[in-house]
This record gives C-alpha cells, sequence and structure tokens, in this order.
C-alpha cells in the first residue's frame, strides 16, 4: 500500500507491503507498538527505539518525539486520488460548492442543511463501481444548501452541497 505523508510543505512517499517499507524508495526497518491509549509508542528505527506520542485531530496527527512537535497528514492512494477527483469550485468568495467525483449513486448523507461541519468530516457517500466512496468537507464551515439525496443517482460534478466558510 502506498501512502504519503506531509509535514509543513515537506512530503514523502511511504511503500508498505508485507516484507518491506520504504520511504521515498530507501528501505527503512521499523516497527511501531502502542503502549497505552494515550497516544504513547514505541518506534523502533533500523534498531533504534524511540518514544513516540500521536493524537490525532482533525484528519491530522499531531507528533511528539525527542523534544520535537509537528503535524503530519497521512493520505493512502486511493484517497489522494479521489480528493484530485472531487471538485469544489469558489463560487463567492468563502462560499464552496462540493461536487460528485463520479457518477454514482448517493447511499448516505449525513449532515442536513444548517449543520457545522469541521475539514474533513464525512458529508456524503456515493457508491461507485461497487465501492463506496466517502466525500469530506474540504475545511470547516456551514452546509447552506443540500442537494445530494439517498438514493439518488448523480453524474459527474453535480453539485452535492453548498458550504460557507
Amino acid at each position: 500500500m502506498n501512502y504519503f505523508s506531509k509535514i509543513n510543505q515537506s512530503e514523502t512517499s511511504i511503500e508498505i507491503d508485507d516484507k518491506s517499507v520504504l520511504v521515498d524508495g530507501n528501505s527503512v526497518n521499523c516497527n511501531l507498538v502502542a503502549i497505552n491509549s494515550n497516544g504513547l509508542h514505541l518506534l523502533t528505527v533500523n534498531g533504534k527505539t524511540h518514544e513516540v506520542f500521536c493524537t490525532k485531530k482533525n484528519g491530522n496527527c499531531d507528533i511528539s518525539f525527542a523534544n520535537f512537535n509537528f503535524s503530519i497528514t497521512v493520505d493512502d492512494e486511493k484517497s489522494r486520488n479521489l480528493k484530485k477527483l472531487i471538485k469544489v469550485e469558489n463560487v463567492v468568495p468563502d462560499h464552496f460548492d462540493i461536487k460528485a467525483p463520479m457518477p454514482g449513486l448517493v447511499v448516505k448523507v449525513n449532515v442536513t442543511e444548517g449543520d457545522s461541519v469541521t475539514k474533513g468530516q464525512s458529508l456524503v457517500i456515493i457508491e461507485a463501481m461497487k465501492m463506496e466512496n466517502e466525500i469530506c468537507a474540504p475545511n470547516d464551515g456551514t452546509i447552506t444548501q443540500l442537494f445530494a439525496k439517498e438514493g439518488f443517482s448523480v453524474d459527474k460534478d453535480t453539485v452535492l452541497i453548498a458550504l460557507q466558510k
């Protein structure tokens, strides 16, 4: 499975399979073990073990490691490609139309008009090619109009939701 991590503006590709981990194409011997439910982990990289504290927040993971604190975002290959397909158009300042990335069937609508949403929150699930695709909020805001209805078919670029920042 391929992943893409981003810290500040620096992106790293991570490829994980049953036998190896490649970070930007370089083989790394690593292991991560959760120690408790409060986010404490032991990370072993090339034989050296480190205590790492991780907390998830708004689709990011805040990391504390050896007196360094930073936030990291990780996407898998499928969600990254889906984000590229999802069209968000800026219609007027701070107003966004969220469109269907592909034709499909709306199987679940997780919000109603007037709801406040946070970046990364699931809004709508569309089934396409026998796979469910989750459409998430691109930023914090309020649902001003909801066009998606469960059981309805949508075409690519159909406006699903109007979101006010």
